[in-house]
């Protein structure tokens, strides 16, 4: 039998992985690209790179024969086609902050109670619709021109097929998604005057969507958070899923559509046919505490000092005593993710008085400097908790 094959198309790169019928790794591959930022806010990147690493990923796997592909990529990404089937612009990607204007003006036309019943979520930045609302308001003659609309994979699917389609999952991402009914909204595309013939058909995750010129059969698929969530084990109500990377996010499935009314966490189709997910995310969780870490710990780019050093350096943590010149990783890599969010992040060396006059006015300096630390590490700590807690309550 033929491998299994997954895709995952990145904000950083193109991820592959084959296994067999048991679920036993054959290959992995990874083929990276770059990520424009041609102003302040901004997040493109050229879609024909994910093809290009999408084809390079595929022939690192070396397999041989392919049984099936599935495909997961990162959401909300606008790529717009012309009627030729040639990118218009570059993709405007799910961290591009352009559109809050556009954001207003969605909330306004749709109206936010209706918004949010229709599609489970209030307009937020990252979400495709304002994204083509600011092509028509910015970029006229590259909007004229849209004959299709698609995300992130799905484009690589329509060079992998010839096939023009997505899933319900990463569609309810677009803000253009009739969630409960699983279905393009007609309401809200009329509402911001959209065609619906931009748009591509929308399947179930495991429905197949196309076929190779060699005849691998290609799964609808996903977007990445419910692919990931299904990959734990989030197939049902009851576990959850707490996911703290660069971003957070506190996933749940649901047995049918339930939207929260302030839209304080996202409702979308899950990925398993006939089931809802909950979703609360954090764009900062843990990416903003490695950032304060960075900043703070000032020598992680000098040379590691001498033993008798280090045996007097410690760095100050709430779950334990860590060693200034040892890894953070190797510490918080080994305790649990409950730990993690009640562990505070390496703060600067303490170390001990030294016998001359001028440490007096140095220590004193360090205590204000290292009190300053400890409020700005508390805060953030308290933030990523607190969001943590407040997601997972309104996760049925």
């Amino acid at each position: 039998m033929g491998a299994l094959v997954g895709i995952d198309v990145g904000t950083t790169g193109v991820k592959a992985i084959a296994i067999d019928r048991r679920g036993e790794v054959l290959a992995r591959a990874e083929r990276g690209y770059p990520l424009s930022t041609p102003r302040p806010g901004w997040s493109e990147q050229d879609p024909e790179d994910w093809r290009r690493a999408t084809e390079a990923a595929l022939a690192d796997l070396g397999v041989g024969e392919i049984a099936g592909i599935g495909l997961s990529g990162q959401m909300h990404g606008l790529v717009v086609l012309d009627a030729a089937g040639r990118v218009i612009r570059p993709a405007i990607l799910w961290n591009d902050q352009r559109t809050g204007a556009e954001c207003a003006e969605i909330e306004e036309r749709v109206g936010l109670e209706r918004l949010i019943g229709l599609t489970g979520n209030r307009a937020l930045t990252g979400f495709t619709a304002p994204k083509l609302l600011w092509l028509r308001n910015h970029e006229p003659e590259a909007y004229a021109r849209i004959a299709r609309v698609l995300l992130p994979k799905d484009y690589v699917r329509l060079h992998l097929t010839g096939e023009w389609a997505i899933d319900v999952a990463d569609a309810s991402g677009t803000l253009l998604f009739d969630v409960g009914h699983r279905r393009w909204s007609k309401d809200v595309l009329d509402a911001l005057e959209l065609p619906e013939e931009w748009l591509p058909p929308a399947l179930e995750s495991p429905e197949v969507s196309g076929r190779t010129p060699g005849g691998i059969p290609v799964a609808a698929g996903a977007g990445d958070q419910p692919a990931a969530a299904l990959g734990v084990g989030i197939d049902r109500p009851g576990p959850v899923s707490v996911v703290l990377g660069t971003s957070g996010v506190v996933l749940a499935a649901l047995p049918a559509y339930a939207h929260d009314r302030e839209a304080r966490v996202h409702a979308f189709c899950h990925a398993v046919p006939g089931r809802w997910q909950a979703m609360g995310v954090m764009l900062s969780a843990a990416g903003s505490l490695r950032w304060l870490r960075d900043v703070l710990d000032t020598r992680r780019s000098r040379p590691a000092p001498s033993s008798r050093l280090a045996s007097r350096t410690r760095r100050r943590c709430r779950c334990c005593s860590l060693s200034a010149w040892e890894p953070a990783t190797s510490h918080h890599s080994s305790i649990r993710v409950e730990e993690v969010l009640t562990c505070c992040p390496p703060g600067p060396p303490e170390r001990e008085a030294r016998n001359s006059s001028s440490a007096s006015g140095t220590r004193r300096a360090g205590e204000t400097s290292r009190k300053a630390a400890s409020d700005m590490v508390e805060s953030n700590r308290v933030r990523t908790l607190t969001w943590c807690r407040t997601a997972l309550r309104y996760c049925p």
